[in-house]
């Protein structure tokens, strides 16, 4: 009888297990499954002979977790570094507007100013829908729960999401010797707004800026057909919004401004691609997000 109990036991938690795998989309969440220094379903900047991205057998749960440390490299510190996917395609599929990013943590901090970044970027057709990052401090007695609030500011339901990994230093560049344990990641909670996309209405258009490739300035045509309030933002590869203008009302017709090619702050932006979106609010209160591609080369 009890052999049996033991069999059943076991049966439900196999189902268990395989069901709360099948609802977590990010890949190998409890870091169990590696491939040397690289865990799978993740990009790391590993290099020959210094990986700063190890597992350890210091988990929070299961056998495993991921530990970034940074090396001495002739003399430099070299940060760890890890992103969801494979390089240059990063991120997983995901199919809600998921709230909160999960998990568990510790870090050692070796500057008084080192900290462990964690970014999640919810994404839909390459442009940012929502996002958010925090910078974690030193911790003691063990692991600590990490939680992120995704914030969106566009509708939409997101098709791809990016979560990035890293010891960072804002005043400088981080000691040897910092490091992180991180596991049992997940998300908690959908956020409600859950709008899908919509396409612009007839009369509405977003042309493709010209010249592109362009350096270091840009024109965006775009034409409303009544009345509308119109913005719009820049974002980088990562689905970081890097520039926006607000262009408040505008008349009907055709219209046009230029980037020139800056951050919000005024600093140039690198070259590479970008994606520039308009949001449309019309007088009747109906909203549209419309998006396309272009590329800064210097």
């Amino acid at each position: 009888m009890s052999s049996t109990r033991l069999l059943l036991s076991t049966i439900l938690m196999l189902i268990l297990t395989l069901n709360l795998a099948a609802q977590n989309p990010i890949p190998n969440p409890g870091f169990e499954g590696w491939s040397g220094s690289t865990p799978d379903g993740w990009y790391t900047t590993n290099i020959p002979g210094f990986p700063a991205i190890t597992p350890s057998s210091d988990s929070y749960s299961g056998n495993l977790a991921m530990r970034g440390e940074t090396l001495d490299l002739g003399g430099f510190p070299f940060p760890p570094s890890a992103s969801t996917g494979n390089f240059p395609d990063l991120g997983f599929p995901v199919t809600q507007r998921h709230q909160t990013l999960t998990g568990y943590y510790q870090f050692t901090g070796v500057n008084p100013a080192d900290s462990f970044l964690v970014e999640v970027f919810m994404m839909k057709d390459g442009a940012a829908l929502g996002g958010a990052s925090v910078f974690l401090g030193p911790t003691t007695g063990g692991y600590l729960p990490l939680s992120l609030t995704i914030a969106y500011g566009a509708p939409g339901i997101p098709d791809t999401c990016i979560i990035n990994l890293v010891i960072f230093n804002i005043t400088g560049l981080p000691g040897v010797g910092s490091a992180f344990l991180l596991d049992d990641l997940g998300f908690d909670g959908l956020n409600g707004i859950g709008q899908r996309e919509s396409a612009l209405p007839e009369g509405f258009s977003l042309a493709q800026n010209f010249p592109n490739p362009f350096n270091p300035e840009t024109t965006i045509p775009f034409t409303v057909a009544t009345r509308s309030r119109v913005s719009f933002r820049v974002f980088d590869l990562l689905g970081q919004a890097v520039w926006e203008k607000d262009l408040g009302w505008v008349s009907s017709g055709d219209h046009r401004f230029s980037w020139k090619g800056v951050k919000q702050d005024g600093t140039p932006a690198a070259s590479g691609a970008y994606f520039y979106q308009m949001a449309v609010r019309t007088i009747d209160n109906k909203s549209y997000l419309k998006t396309n591609r272009m590329l800064l080369l210097k």
